[in-house]
Formats: C-alpha cells, sequence, structure tokens
C-alpha cells in the first residue's frame, strides 16, 4: 500500500506539471480544511502571519503531519513569535522528507495592527532542498505579504507568497514554489460558531475552495471540520486550551491516498 500511495504521487506530480505549495502545518488549520488565511491564532504563523498582529503574549508551537501516514511524506513544524514594537515578531521551522530527499523551510518576519481594522505582515523565506543520489543541495530565497481587515464580525484575508516566481534553479526537473495567492473570508455568526471559506491559486495546480468550521462548546473545547473540491478532501479535529497550554488533533482525507493525522502543541507564555 505504501509504495502504491508512493507511486500515485508521481504520477500526480509528473502529469500535471507539478509545481509545491506551501507546507500546509498545524492541526487547527488541517481540522478546517486549510481554510485559514484569516486565522489569528499562533498557527497562523505557517500560513497568513497577518494573524499574529493581536497577540498579547508570546508563545511556541510544534507540528507534526503524517501525510497519508507516509513517514517519507510527514512534516514537522515549529513556530515561535514575540510581542515586540506594537507588533509581533516571529520565526518558523519545517522539515519534509527523508534521507534521500528532503527540504527545509525557515521563515521569519514582523506582523502588526494599523487602526482597529488592519492586519498585516511581511515575511522572509529561506527553503534548501537536498538530493542524496544527486548529491546536490539548492536554496531559495523568497518573501510574502500578508493582510487581514476586520469589520465586525466579519474578516477578509490576503496572503501573497513568492510573488516574484523565484526558484530553485533554472533545471526543469525540480520542483518550484511559484507564486501561491490565497484569499478568504471568516464570519462569525454568534459566539458559538464561525464560518471560514478560501480559495488558493497557483500556476500549474488546480484551484480549490476551501470551507471549515469552528464550533465553540466552551472556553477550552472547540470543534473543527472543512471540505475541499481538491481531492474531495474531508477533515475534522479537536482544540482544547487549559490556561497556557493548548492542543489540537485532526484527521484529513484525501480521495485517492486516505487519511493523514495532525497533532498541534502550544504553550503561551506570560
Amino acid at each position: 500500500m505504501r509504495l502504491l500511495s508512493l507511486l500515485f504521487l508521481l504520477c500526480v506530480m509528473c502529469g500535471h506539471g507539478y509545481s509545491q505549495r506551501l507546507q500546509n502545518n498545524g492541526a487547527y488549520s488541517e481540522a478546517i480544511c486549510n481554510a485559514s488565511v484569516t486565522l489569528n491564532n499562533a498557527e497562523a504563523i505557517f500560513h497568513n502571519q497577518a494573524g499574529l498582529a493581536q497577540l498579547s503574549k508570546s508563545e511556541i508551537l510544534i507540528a507534526y503531519k503524517n501525510r497519508f501516514q507516509l513517514k517519507e511524506l510527514a512534516i514537522q513544524s515549529a513556530g515561535i513569535t514575540t510581542p515586540i514594537f506594537q507588533g509581533n515578531l516571529f520565526a518558523a521551522f519545517s522539515k519534509t522528507g527523508n534521507s534521500n530527499w528532503n527540504e527545509y523551510v525557515i521563515s521569519t518576519g514582523y506582523a502588526r495592527s494599523f487602526g482597529k481594522n488592519w492586519q498585516a505582515a511581511f515575511a522572509f523565506y529561506y527553503f534548501t532542498q537536498q538530493l542524496t543520489y544527486e548529491k546536490s543541495n539548492t536554496q531559495l530565497f523568497s518573501y510574502s505579504i500578508g493582510l487581514i481587515y476586520q469589520m465586525n464580525k466579519l474578516k477578509f484575508g490576503f496572503h501573497l507568497f513568492n510573488p516574484t516566481n523565484s526558484n530553485y534553479s533554472v533545471n526543469i526537473n525540480q520542483p518550484s514554489h511559484p507564486l501561491q495567492l490565497r484569499i478568504g473570508a471568516s464570519y462569525k455568526a454568534n459566539s458559538f460558531l464561525s464560518v471560514n471559506i478560501e480559495t488558493t491559486y497557483q500556476k500549474n495546480n488546480d484551484t480549490p475552495f476551501n470551507i471549515g468550521i469552528e464550533y465553540y462548546l466552551n472556553k477550552q473545547v472547540t470543534l473543527l471540520g472543512g471540505a475541499s473540491t481538491l481531492y474531495a478532501k474531508r477533515s475534522f479535529g479537536i482544540h482544547y486550551q487549559h490556561k497556557k497550554l493548548g492542543g489540537t488533533i485532526a484527521f484529513s482525507s484525501h480521495q485517492h491516498l486516505g487519511f493523514s493525522p495532525t497533532i498541534t502543541l502550544k504553550y503561551q507564555f506570560r
């Protein structure tokens, strides 16, 4: 089964002029099917960093996603954000791959609010990719811009990654990270329910439509669910917050490749 899954992935990558999306990290986002461009919690560090602008305390988080239950595709992530100069300074790290191929991503930047309605962030990225059998190690530098506009119960999110279409190299056989544009909105219907929608544009990739639901049972427990038009993806999860410690566990399903469990743990400093 593992071999069949890997072969299927190779077919998809080759058949669609494959180009990579930014690694989708974090269980909270995974549970709402990555309709997360308007998130205002610490997991925004992996998505739209503008969502970090209003955090009032330092936070650290770690995440692990076992994609399709294949350790070769697992994503390991960590991030930290801290208030400074009327905004938040942040840094994040993620890794995927194995001893034959792997990719590391390091990002850092700054987020802050402008007035009561606007939040903005600017982030720098460093990617490095290693191919053992080719004895190659390539790098990529890029940046992103994120915005969130809040109007009463409605929020709009915008995140633009790699607007200059920077690539690892001129070798067309290597995966690239072309321009990626995420646009979405969220609506807080009442004190118990929020609905999130998002779409992502990226050259050589299908354009999905994602929807996510957050249902707040109480101050500690949030039930999460989502769906996407891409590969008929479905997801669900639960978030639990106890004082300064929080955790989220999520499960997502792929039409052909099965389930991907994800877990995130975070800690809030005083």
